[in-house]
C-alpha cells in the first residue's frame, strides 16, 4: 500500500474514533468501512479498523456483524484481546453463551488479570448453569408467544411474528409438551383460517411439529382440528396453505403409524384402537378431498404425496386405502389431466375442468398408484382387477370425451405400474379403441392416443401389440401437423427403436433409424421458446430411449447445442422432466446395470442359435471416458444437483447416484464435483433411497473423501453424515468398494473425536477389524491404517486394553513385523499409541516373536519404521521395569546404544527416543553411566550393565 493511501486510512480511522467517542456509531462504522476499502490487503492496518467497527456494531446491536468483524480481526491476530472480548460480547447477545464462554476463557488464558473478562466469565458461567433448566425458559417463551398471538389489539405483523415463534418452540420437545399442557391448540385454533395465509402457515407448521413422532399428540390434534377445518384449509385460495395442510396430514398419519418418541405406560390395546381410528379418519379425509373441485392443484398433489409416503411406510395403510376406493379415486384424478391438457390446447377456461390439476398431477397419480401396488401384498390381484375394470368400463362409454379421459388414466397407469398398464393396454378391446381415437379427426383424441401408445412402447416385453398394428398408427400420427401429436408419436417410435438396448443384435427397427429419430427429436429439444417447454420435455424423453444406442450417444455429446438444451431443461424446476434427463445421462455414462454373461453359457447360446448380447464398440471404456469429459465441460454437475434437490423419488435418486458415480471415477473430476455442490447432493442419496441408489451414492462419497479434504467436501455436521454410508459400504462383496470405504474412513478418522465417535456408534469398528483378516494385502493394509487412526478414540483404545484373549494386540504386533512396509507402518503407528498403556505393553510381550519384531523395526532401513520402533520400545521400557529387563536381552541394549550415537541413516527423532529409553533404563537401575558421566546418558555416553543385571 502506497504512502498516500496509508495517510488516508489513518485520517479515516482518527475520524471514526472521534465519531465513536461522540456516540455517532452509525457514521463511525461507515467511516471505518471506507478506511477498510483503502487497505488493499494490508492486514496490520486493517486490524484496528475491524476491531473498532466491531465496537460500533455492538453499540448498534448489530451482533452478527460484530461477530464477523471480530472474527476477521482474529484471523489477522488470533491472540488479540479486544477482538476476543468483543466477539464474546456479541455471541452472548446472540444467545450463544457456550461460544461466548470459549472466547472469554481463551482471553483469560492470554491475559489472566483482565478484570472485565473475569466479570464476563462469571456472568457467562451463571448463564450456562441457568440454561440447564430448559423447560422453565421454554415455558415462558411459549406463554409469551401465545399472549402476543391472542391478545386483543395486536397488529397483524405482531401476530404473525408470534405465530412463527410458536412454530419454532413447537419444534422442541419441551415447547411441544408445554403447548399441550396449557391447551394451546384450542386457543389458537380460531385464528386458523385459509383466508389469512400469512398467519395460517406458521400455525399449521406448529401443528405439524406437535404431531411429529407422537401418537398421543397427533390423536389430540385430530380430535381438536375437525375435518371441516382441514377441508376448508385444503380448499384455501392460497396454494401454500393448501400444501401446508397436506403436510400436517402427512405428519399426523406418520405419527399414528410409528412409535412415540417417549414410552407410554398403560393399555397397549387402547393405543392401537386410537391409531386405527385415526388412520381411517385421515385416509377418508384424503380420499374425499382428492375429488374436491375446491382443492387447488398444489393441495391435491400434496394429498397424493401423503398417500405415497404412508403406503411406503405401512402395508396396512395401502390395503385400507384400496378398500376405501382409493385406486378408483386416483384414476379419476388422472382422467382430469386430460381436461387440463384439453383446456390448455384450446385456450379453454379453467372453470371447465372437472378438477384443478397441473403439469405434475399425472406423475403424482402414477407414483401414488405404484406405491400402493408395491405395498398391497396379497391384494395385488384385486388391485389389477380394479384397474382393468376401470379402463374397460371407460372405453365403453358413449361420450368421446369420456373415452379420452380414461385413456389419460391409462397413461398414468402405464407410467406408474407398467406391468398392469401394459396388460390392460394389450387387450383387444382397449387396443381397438385406441386405434379408433388415433384415426379420428379430433386432434385431442390423436394426442391422447399417441401419448398412451408412447407409454406402452417403453418395454420390449410389452410392446408386441405396438410393433404390429400400432407401429403403423404411430408413423401416421408422426405425420401430423400438430407438434403436440408429432412429438408424442415420435417418443413412441423412439422407445420402439431402443428395445434392443445396447445390444446391436436386437434392434426393433432397421439400422440407422435411431439416428434419424434422434435428429427429429433434437428439433424439439433445442426449441428455446417458453411456450414449447412441453414439447422439449417429450423430446427429452424420446432422446433418453434413443441414447441406449451408442451412435446416438456419440451424436448427442458431439452436439453442443442439444446437450446444453438437455441440461438446461433439468433446471426448469419441473419434476416431469427428471426421468428423461436423468435416463439420458445414465445412458451417456453407461452407468446402467450391464448383464454379466457366463462364457460357457454364452458359447452354448451361440451353438443353440440364441441372440447373444453384443456390446457396441462405441460403448467401450475409451468412448465412455470421452463422453464423461464432455458432460463435465457442458455443466452436468449443476444439472444433477438441481435434479437431486427437486425429487423425492427413490428411483430417480438412484439414476442420479449412478451418474454422479460415473463422473467421480476419474479423480480429476472430483474437485469440480465438490465445488459445484455435488458432494452435498450425494449425501441424502447415500442415506435414503433404493438399496442400489444408496450403494452407488456411497461409492461416490467414498471416492470424494479419499482425494478431497473431508472438511472442505463435507463441511460442518455433514462430515458426520458421511460415516453411515461408508460403514455400509464396508459390507459390500466387492473388494474395491471395501478398500475405498476404508480409505475414506481413514481420512475421516484423522479429523477429530466427533467423527471417531460416530464411526464407533455406527458399529464400524468391528467391520474394519474383520477386514484386517482378509487375504488381499491391500484390504489388510487399509483396514490397519484405519484402525491406526481409530485407536485415538477412548472407547476403541479401551477395547485393546480389555482385549482377552490378546487377539487385537497380537494382530497389530504381528503386522508390525510384516515385509509390507505400509502395513508395518500402520500397525507400528497404532502400537506407538497403544503402548502408552502398561496393560497393552504386557499384552505385546505375550506375543512370542515380539522382541524380534521390535528389533526388526529398530534395524529397519525405513526411517519411519525405525522411529516408530524406537517410540514403542521407549513406551514399553517406561511402563515396566520387568518388560525393560526382557527387552534388553538379545542385543536390545546394543541396538539402542548404536541408535543413540546417530549413525548414518538414523533420524533425529529416532536418536532422541533411543536416548530417552537409555535414560529410563538408568532410572530403573538396569544400566549405569560410566564414571565421570552425569546421571542420564548423553550423545557420547557409554554405559555398563548394573551388577544386578550381569
Amino acid at each position: 500500500m502506497s504512502e498516500q493511501p496509508v495517510d488516508v486510512v489513518l485520517h479515516l480511522r482518527e475520524k471514526g474514533n472521534e465519531l465513536f467517542t461522540s456516540g455517532q456509531y452509525t457514521h463511525a462504522a461507515e467511516t471505518y468501512s471506507s478506511a477498510l476499502k483503502q487497505c488493499e490487503g494490508a492486514t496490520d492496518t486493517a486490524l484496528p479498523l475491524y476491531k473498532n467497527r466491531a465496537a460500533c456494531y455492538l453499540k448498534l446491536e448489530r451482533y452478527e456483524d460484530a461477530v464477523a468483524d471480530a472474527t476477521a480481526a482474529l484471523k489477522i491476530s488470533p491472540d488479540d484481546v479486544k477482538s476476543l472480548f468483543r466477539r464474546s460480547q456479541a455471541l452472548e447477545q446472540l444467545g450463544k453463551p457456550e461460544d461466548a464462554y470459549k472466547d472469554i476463557k481463551f482471553l483469560l488464558h492470554i491475559d489472566p488479570k483482565n478484570k472485565a473478562a473475569a466479570a464476563a466469565c462469571r456472568r457467562l458461567m451463571i448463564a450456562l448453569s441457568t440454561k440447564a433448566d430448559v423447560h422453565s425458559t421454554t415455558d415462558g417463551k411459549v406463554t409469551e408467544a401465545l399472549k402476543q398471538l391472542l391478545e386483543v389489539g395486536q397488529s397483524q405483523q405482531q401476530r404473525v411474528k408470534a405465530a412463527k415463534m410458536l412454530a419454532v418452540l413447537a419444534q422442541e420437545e419441551a415447547g411441544a409438551e408445554y403447548i399441550f399442557r396449557i391447551d394451546g391448540v384450542s386457543k389458537f385454533l380460531p385464528l386458523l383460517s385459509g383466508d389469512d395465509g400469512e398467519l395460517a402457515l406458521p400455525l399449521l407448521l406448529t401443528l405439524a411439529h406437535l404431531c411429529d413422532g407422537h401418537k398421543s399428540r397427533a390423536s389430540a390434534v385430530l380430535s381438536q382440528v375437525t375435518s371441516e377445518t382441514l377441508s376448508s384449509l385444503l380448499a384455501s385460495h392460497s396454494s401454500d396453505v393448501s400444501k401446508r395442510t397436506a403436510y400436517v396430514l402427512h405428519q399426523t398419519l406418520t405419527a399414528v403409524l410409528s412409535q412415540d418418541k417417549r414410552d407410554h405406560k398403560g393399555s397397549e390395546s387402547a393405543v392401537v384402537m386410537v391409531s386405527v381410528t385415526d388412520i381411517n379418519h385421515i385416509l377418508q379425509l384424503v380420499l374425499d378431498r382428492l375429488s374436491d373441485p375446491h382443492v387447488c392443484t398444489e393441495g391435491r398433489d400434496g394429498l397424493m404425496e401423503v398417500i405415497m409416503k404412508a403406503s411406503a411406510a405401512s402395508k396396512e395403510v395401502a390395503v385400507t386405502f384400496i378398500q376405501l376406493g382409493g385406486v378408483e379415486r386416483l384414476l379419476q384424478v388422472a382422467e382430469c389431466t386430460h381436461h387440463a391438457e384439453k383446456a390448455t390446447a384450446s385456450s379453454q377456461s379453467t372453470e371447465d375442468r372437472l378438477l384443478p390439476v397441473g403439469p405434475s398431477t399425472r406423475m403424482h397419480v402414477s407414483v401414488a398408484l405404484a406405491k400402493l401396488y408395491e405395498n398391497c401384498g396379497a391384494h395385488s390381484n384385486i388391485f389389477k382387477e380394479i384397474c382393468a375394470a376401470f379402463v374397460s368400463e371407460g372405453v365403453q362409454r358413449e361420450s368421446n370425451d369420456a373415452k379420452l379421459a380414461v385413456m389419460s388414466a391409462l397413461s398414468a397407469l402405464l407410467q406408474g405400474i407398467p406391468d398392469i398398464g401394459g396388460s390392460v393396454f394389450g387387450s383387444t378391446e382397449v387396443m381397438s379403441r385406441m386405434i379408433q381415437l388415433a384415426e379420428s379427426e379430433d386432434s385431442t383424441a390423436k394426442r391422447v392416443a399417441a401419448e398412451a401408445m408412447a407409454h406402452a412402447a417403453s418395454d420390449k416385453d410389452r410392446c408386441t401389440a405396438i410393433l404390429g398394428e400400432g407401429f403403423e398408427v404411430l408413423k401416421q400420427l408422426y405425420k401430423s401437423k400438430d407438434d403436440s401429436i408429432r412429438v408424442r408419436a415420435l417418443v413412441g417410435l423412439c422407445r420402439l427403436s431402443s428395445t434392443g438396448g445396447g445390444n446391436v443384435n436386437a434392434r426393433a427397427l432397421a439400422e440407422g433409424s435411431t439416428l434419424r429419430l434422434y435428429k427429429a427429436a433434437r428439433r424439439y429439444l433445442v426449441e428455446k421458446d417458453g411456450k414449447d417447454v412441453e414439447l422439449r420435455k417429450w423430446s427429452a424423453e424420446g432422446v433418453a430411449f434413443l441414447a441406449l444406442d451408442a451412435d446416438v450417444k456419440e451424436a448427442l455429446v458431439e452436439d453442443e447445442e442439444a446437450l446444453q438444451s438437455l441440461l438446461e431443461l433439468a433446471k426448469i424446476g419441473d419434476q416431469t422432466v427428471l426421468y428423461g434427463v436423468a435416463s439420458t445421462l445414465v445412458n451417456l455414462t453407461n452407468s446402467y446395470d450391464k448383464p454379466q454373461m457366463n462364457p460357457e453359457m454364452e458359447e452354448l447360446g451361440r451353438y443353440a442359435g440364441e441372440n447373444i448380447p453384443k456390446p457396441h464398440e462405441k460403448d467401450s471404456d475409451e468412448y465412455v471416458q470421452k463422453r464423461v469429459e464432455r458432460l463435465m465441460t457442458a455443466g452436468a454437475v449443476p444439472a444433477l444437483v438441481h435434479l437431486s434437490n427437486n425429487t423425492e423419488s427413490a428411483g430417480s435418486r438412484e439414476m442420479l447416484s449412478r451418474v454422479f458415480l460415473a463422473l467421480v471415477i476419474d479423480q480429476k473430476h472430483r474437485g469440480k464435483v465438490v465445488q459445484l455442490g455435488g458432494a452435498k447432493a450425494l449425501l441424502p442419496m447415500a442415506l435414503n433411497g433404493t438399496d442400489k441408489g444408496k450403494h452407488f451414492a456411497a461409492q461416490a462419497v467414498a471416492k470424494i473423501a479419499i482425494t478431497a479434504d473431508p472438511r472442505m467436501a463435507f463441511p460442518g455436521q455433514r462430515v458426520l453424515e458421511t460415516v453411515r454410508p461408508l460403514v455400509q459400504l464396508l459390507k459390500s462383496e466387492e473388494g474395491l468398494q471395501q478398500f475405498e470405504a476404508l480409505m475414506a474412513l481413514t481420512n475421516l478418522a484423522a479429523l477429530d473425536e466427533d467423527v471417531r465417535n460416530r464411526i464407533v456408534k455406527e458399529k464400524g469398528v468391528h467391520l474394519i477389524e474383520s477386514l484386517q483378516f482378509e487375504d488381499h494385502e491391500m484390504l489388510r493394509r487399509a483396514a490397519t491404517e484405519c484402525m491406526c487412526n481409530m485407536v485415538l478414540n477412548a472407547e476403541v483404545f479401551e477395547m485393546y486394553v480389555k482385549d482377552s484373549p490378546t487377539e487385537r494386540v497380537k494382530l497389530m504386533t504381528l503386522f508390525a513385523g510384516e515385509d509390507d512396509v505400509a502395513l508395518a507402518s500402520a500397525a507400528s503407528g497404532a502400537l506407538a499409541m497403544l503402548t502408552t498403556n502398561k496393560r497393552i505393553c504386557e499384552k505385546v510381550m505375550e506375543v512370542r516373536p515380539c522382541v524380534e519384531i521390535l528389533q526388526q523395526l529398530l534395524y529397519s532401513d525405513n526411517t519411519e519404521l525405525q522411529y516408530r520402533g524406537a517410540y514403542i520400545v521407549y513406551n514399553m521400557v517406561n511402563n515396566s521395569k520387568e518388560i525393560a529387563e526382557k527387552l534388553m536381552e538379545n542385543k536390545g541394549l546394543e541396538i539402542l546404544m548404536a541408535l543413540s550415537k546417530k549413525p548414518e541413516g538414523v533420524s533425529d527423532t529416532t536418536q532422541l527416543w533411543a536416548e530417552k529409553t537409555l535414560e529410563r533404563l538408568v532410572q530403573w537401575g538396569l544400566i549405569t553411566p560410566t564414571e565421570g558421566q552425569a546421571d542420564g546418558v548423553s550423545d557420547h555416553s557409554t554405559v555398563k550393565v548394573s551388577e544386578d543385571n550381569q
